[in-house]
């Protein structure tokens, strides 16, 4: 069976606007020999890797998400 990629972000979002994207990264194997565990960075509109996160979130209507950090999961 082939496994699906599945988008994983955090959006931070006020005032009904998102104002950061952050994708997941995991550590390289050297880095989790060292204790490493994954994070988010920055996802960049310039990046053309992120363009499908922007793309989402661009889609999106914000307007009536609480402000605060959110993790979204999807495919």
């Amino acid at each position: 069976m082939e496994k699906i990629p599945t988008l994983n972000i955090r959006i931070d979002i006020l005032a009904g606007r998102c104002i950061c994207v952050e994708k997941r990264r995991n550590p390289t194997r050297e880095e989790k020999a060292n204790g490493a565990e994954p994070g988010y960075v920055r996802a960049e509109r310039s990046d053309p890797s992120d363009k499908h996160i922007f793309a989402a979130v661009d889609a999106t209507d914000f307007s009536a998400w609480p402000d605060g950090a959110w993790p979204v999961k999807g495919v």
